[in-house]
């Protein structure tokens, strides 16, 4: 018998790396956007080359079954060609 529940996270534009319990016996969710692009933080402009991955960052969720749970994502950074330097900005999810 298969011991396996499936609960939907209900969080748009995001896929699921994988789930792991934590020391705390907290369950941990590693997500990554299904986004591609963001705005420049400097000149607006919508980019869309991809420069990297930010740090992790963790936001806690609804508690499953009085078990608290935390996303985790590292938010993609991209960089943009039209401004001077080349910055980049980070993607912020609308969540």
């Amino acid at each position: 018998m298969d011991n396996l529940i499936q609960v939907p996270l209900n969080v748009p534009d995001v896929r699921v790396l994988s789930t792991q319990r934590t020391e705390q016996d907290h369950w941990l969710i590693h997500v990554e956007s299904m986004l591609e692009g963001t705005q420049c933080r400097r000149c607006g402009r919508e980019i869309r080359d991809l420069h990297g991955v930010d740090a992790a960052v963790r936001l806690r969720h609804l508690p499953l079954f009085d078990v608290p749970v935390l996303l985790e994502i590292r938010p993609k950074r991209y960089r943009c060609p039209s401004c001077s330097g080349n910055p980049t900005t980070t993607q912020r999810c609308e969540w």
